[in-house]
């Protein structure tokens, strides 16, 4: 388990108090309890690509609108 202590230190979007893991096959999770949201990526690939999950989770970021 993951928990986003510092937004800036990460060099992601995000909100301090995230927390998520990842799995096996490109799968992961993280909650945003500030935002009330949940992102889940379920890719299903044995070849992961380390940075997959943080342009998903820069996407949501970007997409939301308030």
């Amino acid at each position: 388990v993951s928990v986003l202590l510092d937004p800036a230190l990460a060099e992601n979007v995000g909100s301090k108090g995230n927390f998520g893991w990842a799995g096996a096959a490109s799968t992961w999770v993280a909650m945003d309890p500030k935002e009330d949201m949940v992102l889940l990526l379920m890719a299903q690939s044995m070849a992961q690509d380390p940075d997959f999950a943080p342009r998903f989770q820069t996407l949501v970021y970007q997409a939301l609108v308030k």
